[in-house]
């Protein structure tokens, strides 16, 4: 981990070319074994939708476009905000970091202002070095920190399991485990089943404000049954899949999904719980 820090240090120490079509105030740092991107687009309003397109070279060498991204990159990112942030995963793209130029692409794609022009915008300029456009620190906190906040435990249940619990990582990759259980007990019989998953989860799209991540994951059910006026009893298990969404509002995770049990077929799963 020294190693690969050390690495991203002195590849973002020496001069980072960008061009944009209307991008400003380029900041280049690391966040751990990440790089954060931060930028504005220049004189851009609410109304406005731009692509943005994240490249690099390295050691002079071709551009590529990093896979392993999340924030303010792709289609249809908002224009009018102070700051927006990229911050991309890169040991999950690449082994070693050389000396890296970043290149931050901006395209107009459309303005719901009628008074404004219908054609987009373009143009291109050279941004300064990163050092020299440091935009204010409440500012970049304020844009990173939704991104920052990536372990999250939650309540996670379904209509026939009603309680428990779920863990795991929210980044551009990330990995989870949970668990639910259900059942009823009365004179006659008690019928319980335990349920344990895991899987892995994926950044689709966000801002500041919120960011949606899809999962999916594998498990086994196991299912107890016990009958009290014969004295008959049996245990079984079923392989379960699940698949669906979370979305992360600030410290708030909501979770909608659907679960699958071999034999029982489908069931809603849902849950809420924090992002720390």
């Amino acid at each position: 981990m020294i190693r690969k820090v050390t690495a991203l240090l002195a590849a973002l120490s020496l001069s980072c070319l960008t061009y944009s079509q209307t991008v400003e105030n380029i900041r280049v740092d690391t966040q751990g074994d990440e790089i954060r991107i931060t930028y504005r687009i220049g004189g851009s309003t609410a109304s406005q939708f731009f692509d943005v397109t994240l490249s690099c070279s390295m050691d002079g060498g071709p551009r590529f476009e990093p896979a392993t991204v999340m924030g303010d990159v792709g289609a249809n990112i908002v224009g009018g905000k102070a700051i927006y942030t990229i911050l991309w995963d890169v040991f999950e793209d690449v082994d070693e970091v050389a000396n890296v130029e970043f290149f931050v692409k901006v395209d107009l794609i459309r303005d719901m202002d009628e008074s404004a022009p219908s054609e987009p915008v373009s143009s291109e300029q050279q941004v300064m070095e990163p050092e020299q456009q440091t935009p204010g620190p409440e500012e970049s906190k304020a844009q990173s920190q939704s991104f920052e906040r990536r372990v999250f435990i939650s309540y996670n249940g379904s209509l026939s399991s009603p309680f428990g619990l779920s863990v795991g990582l929210l980044k551009n990759w990330g990995f989870y485990g949970s668990f639910r259980f259900g059942g009823y007990v009365d004179e006659w019989q008690t019928n319980i089943w335990l349920t344990p998953t895991a899987g892995a989860t994926k950044y689709i799209i966000g801002n500041e404000r919120y960011r949606l991540h899809g999962f999916a994951g594998l498990g086994v059910s196991f299912e107890t049954y016990e009958e009290k006026v014969y004295y008959t009893s049996w245990t079984d298990f079923y392989i379960a899949g699940e698949a669906g969404l979370t979305g992360v509002i600030g410290f708030l995770n909501l979770t909608l999904g659907v679960e699958y049990l071999t034999y029982y077929g489908a069931d809603l799963v849902f849950g809420i719980g924090f992002v720390f």
